[in-house]
């Protein structure tokens, strides 16, 4: 178990918090990915109740269902900026950890390199890495072909 110790002064105004299936195999999950652990609460059956991960600032929590929650959602997706390391070596090391990957690197228009891993109970992960600035002309520019494209002919 971590100190709790004024952890309030540290934590982010946002953190997203998941109900998962298995928490001790979604902490193994995240480490593989390079998550640390900041805090694990084991109940006395050794299972554990509430989790807390950390990736150069990028927090998550988690714990199991309870009574009012179920695992998974569908739709939900966290978009994660990568800072100082490249999006790309991450990717790496999520497919020799054999993670599902569901969209390798792919440079986007707005200027940010992403890749999507899935966690076993349908959550998205977005990875990004800022690669180069754009400008909002291109900006829209690029909405407009991307919506041309995407209405039926």
């Amino acid at each position: 178990m971590s100190d709790q110790t004024n952890m309030s002064e540290h934590m982010p105004a946002l953190v997203p918090s998941l109900t998962v299936s298995d928490p001790r195999q979604t902490l193994e999950w995240f480490e593989r990915l390079g998550f640390r652990t900041v805090f694990a609460m084991e109940m006395p059956d050794g299972t554990i109740g509430h989790c807390h991960v950390d990736r150069n600032g990028a927090q998550v929590m988690f714990g199991p269902a309870c009574a009012d929650s179920r695992p998974g959602a569908t739709g939900v997706q966290l978009y994660i900026t990568l800072r100082g390391e490249h999006v790309d070596d991450l990717h790496e090391r999520a497919r020799q950890e054999g993670l599902t990957i569901t969209m390798p690197p792919t440079d986007q228009f707005w200027g940010d390199r992403i890749f999507n891993v899935v966690h076993p109970d349908g959550y998205t992960f977005i990875f990004a890495e800022h690669v180069r600035d754009v400008s909002p002309e291109e900006i829209d520019a690029a909405v407009k072909q991307w919506a041309d494209a995407a209405v039926p002919a």
